[in-house]
C-alpha cells in the first residue's frame, strides 16, 4: 500500500527508516511498524557512527591483511548471524562496529535490548576487539564481567571450573562466536554461577540464594536499562528499538505483574512455587513508572492497559 513518507509517496518498505525520528516512527500504525521490524536487516552497512562509544578513537594504520580478515568477519556474520542478533558496521571505519543482542527467555535479561559497540585494533584478530556495551555508568554491571565502567571483558569469561578456557582464540575466534558467547555464556540464567571462582566449594543453598538475589539485582538494572534504550535508541537501530518494544509491550510488563506478584526471576509467568524477594517486588514497581513512560514514546499504546502496576503495595523491606 502507497503511504506518505520522508522519501515522498514510496511503500514503507521503500524508504530508510534509519532517517526516521522516534516520533515519526512511534505515530506510524502497529502494522507498518511491524513490517519495519520484521524487514530490519541483521547485517547491514552504516553511515552515522557519532555515538559509537569507540568514534573518537584515532584511525590507525592497518595492513591490507587487516582489511581482508575484516571484510571475512562482515562476511561469516552476513551469512550465519542468528535471529536474534542484529550488527551495523562503517566502511568510512573498519575498525569499529555495533550489534544488538536480544536478551535470552528464560534469564534476567529476557526481552531486554543489550548494545554492544566494538573496536579491531591494528594487530586484530592476534589480540581481541575491545567490547563495551550501552548504559553501563548509570545503573552499573548486568553481569560478572560486564563492568558498570561499560567494559566487557574477555579474558574473564570462563565457566568456574575450567580454569584456562577462553571465549577468545588468538587468530581462530571469530566475530560471529564471540556474539553468540555473549548471548549463550553471559546473558544466561544464572550469570553469578559463571563469575570465576564462585562455584569453587561446590553448588549449595547458600550459592542458590545469592543468585538468587544477584539475579533479582541484574532483572531490575535490565528493566532501567530498557528505559534508557527507549529514550535515547542508539543511531541506525531506531526503527527496530520501536518495533522491538511495540512488539514486546505486553510480554515484558506481564512479566513485571508477574514479579509485584511474586513469582522468582526465570520461573515462568505461571510458576509461584519459588517466589521472589518482597524488597525485589518493590523495585520492580518502581521501574514500571520509566517503563511505560518509555513505551508511549515508542507509541506503545498497550501499556495503558497495565495501570494498576503504576503503584507498588506498601510492603515490608526485609526478608521474604
Amino acid at each position: 500500500m502507497k503511504r506518505f513518507s520522508r522519501a515522498g509517496i514510496y511503500t514503507l518498505g521503500d524508504s530508510f527508516p534509519e532517517s526516521w525520528s522516534i516520533h515519526e516512527l512511534a505515530m506510524l500504525n502497529d502494522e507498518d511498524v511491524l513490517q519495519m521490524y520484521k524487514n530490519f536487516k541483521r547485517f547491514d552497512t552504516a553511515v552515522d557512527l557519532s555515538d559509537h562509544l569507540f568514534s573518537t578513537s584515532p584511525v590507525e594504520q592497518t595492513t591490507e591483511r587487516w582489511a581482508e580478515r575484516i571484510r571475512d568477519e562482515w562476511r561469516i556474520l552476513k551469512e550465519r548471524l542468528p535471529e536474534t542478533i542484529f550488527v551495523r558496521v562503517y566502511e568510512s571505519r573498519m575498525d569499529l562496529l555495533r550489534a544488538v543482542i536480544i536478551g535470552p527467555k528464560g534469564t534476567p535479561y529476557h526481552d531486554g535490548l543489550f548494545f554492544f559497540d566494538v573496536y579491531f585494533p591494528p594487530m586484530y584478530p592476534c589480540v581481541p576487539p575491545l567490547v563495551r556495551y550501552h548504559a553501563s555508568g548509570a545503573f552499573g554491571g548486568i553481569n560478572p564481567h560486564m563492568f558498570s565502567c561499560g567494559e566487557v571483558r574477555l579474558s574473564l569469561f570462563r565457566p568456574s571450573g575450567l580454569t584456562g578456557e577462553s571465549i577468545w582464540v588468538p587468530f581462530h575466534t571469530t566475530m560471529l562466536q564471540l556474539l553468540v558467547t555473549i548471548q549463550d555464556r553471559v546473558l544466561n540464567a544464572a550469570p553469578l554461577f559463571h563469575q570465576p571462582g564462585f562455584l569453587d566449594s561446590g553448588p549449595s543453598v547458600v550459592a542458590e540464594y545469592f543468585s538468587l538475589l544477584y539475579n533479582e539485582r541484574i532483572l531490575t538494572r535490565s528493566l532501567k536499562i530498557m528505559t534508557y534504550i527507549m529514550n535515547k535508541p542508539p543511531k541506525n537501530f531506531e526503527a527496530f528499538v520501536v518495533g522491538h518494544f511495540r512488539n514486546r509491550v505486553v510480554d515484558i510488563l506481564t512479566a513485571c505483574k508477574a514479579y509485584m506478584d511474586g513469582v522468582q526471576v526465570g520461573c515462568g509467568v505461571g510458576n509461584k512455587e519459588r517466589c521472589c524477594s518482597i524488597e525485589f517486588r518493590n523495585e520492580v514497581a518502581m521501574c514500571i513508572r520509566h517503563l511505560k513512560f518509555g513505551f508511549n514514546k515508542m507509541g506503545a499504546t498497550e501499556a495503558e492497559k497495565f495501570t494498576v502496576l503504576d503503584a507498588p503495595t506498601p510492603v515490608s523491606l526485609h526478608g521474604y
